[in-house]
């Protein structure tokens, strides 16, 4: 079977069935891809942000170009561009940075009210009903609204893991936190499709590694919602209760 980093590896030459959510690729993997062939030019730096537009659906094998921004003494930017095709499918722009001393130092206390995740149930896979890419993905829900429901909740959080060998962190991080539903869909009674528009991503305070036995805990909020469109931020923590990672993402949901 294909997993993440091998996708992720192969910079999308690959586009196996089982990666799809619909007819399209899973939107983690298109992002870890094009931060991945941005690290090629980053000079070692560590990612510090990202910001993504989808410009439509990855469907097929896709090439990832790079084109350098700027590079100073502390960040370099660069941007990733993904074609399938003569048509351009994702851009990122990401800027990497050097480690520097903490002149300010704001990181957020431990999570302290993490749910025990062995009392939590892991949700089942089942084809046909679901996205084909989560059964790439150990997910315990443990608060809010699960998709389609009817829930008057427009929040979701529960614990995450890998299933497949997920290469670098920050890349597996990317990863972990796409595989969530939106949680505008908890408040739905019957499927609609959602596609995310963009997605801006901080990372805090990444691991030096993340393996399949690595447990994150996600908060994903819907914060607005008007004219087809889902604004949503989500918050990801490691097992200890540290912030590693958070984001805001566009969705449109149609029908």
């Amino acid at each position: 079977m294909v997993g993440f980093a091998d996708l992720v590896d192969s910079r999308l030459a690959q586009a196996p069935e089982s990666w799809r959510q619909g007819r399209a690729m899973f939107g983690g993997v298109v992002a870890a891809a094009a931060l991945a062939r941005a690290r090629e030019h980053a000079d070692g730096r560590i990612p510090v942000t990202m910001q993504l537009v989808y410009s439509g659906p990855v469907t097929g094998p896709s090439t990832v170009t790079v084109t350098p921004l700027s590079s100073g003494r502390s960040y370099t930017s660069v941007r990733s561009s993904i074609h399938e095709g003569d048509k351009l499918r994702c851009s990122a722009d990401v800027c990497f940075g050097v480690p520097r001393p903490d002149t300010v130092r704001m990181q957020p206390p431990l999570k302290a009210d993490l749910p025990d995740r062995d009392s939590l149930m892991e949700a089942p896979f089942l084809k046909g009903m679901m996205p084909d890419f989560l059964q790439h993905f150990a997910i315990r829900y443990s608060g809010g609204g699960l998709p389609f429901t009817g829930s008057n909740s427009s929040w979701l959080a529960g614990w995450c893991r890998h299933r497949t060998p997920a290469g670098s962190a920050h890349e597996a991080l990317i990863g972990l936190m796409d595989a969530w539903p939106t949680p505008a869909l908890s408040i739905m009674t019957a499927p609609h499709a959602a596609s995310t528009v963009s997605w801006s991503l901080s990372f805090v305070d990444v691991p030096d590694t993340v393996t399949t036995d690595d447990w994150f805990f996600f908060d994903y909020r819907c914060t607005s919602a008007a004219n087809g469109h889902t604004h949503n931020r989500g918050r990801m923590w490691d097992a200890s209760g540290k912030l590693v990672a958070e984001g805001r993402q566009l969705i449109a949901v149609y029908g």
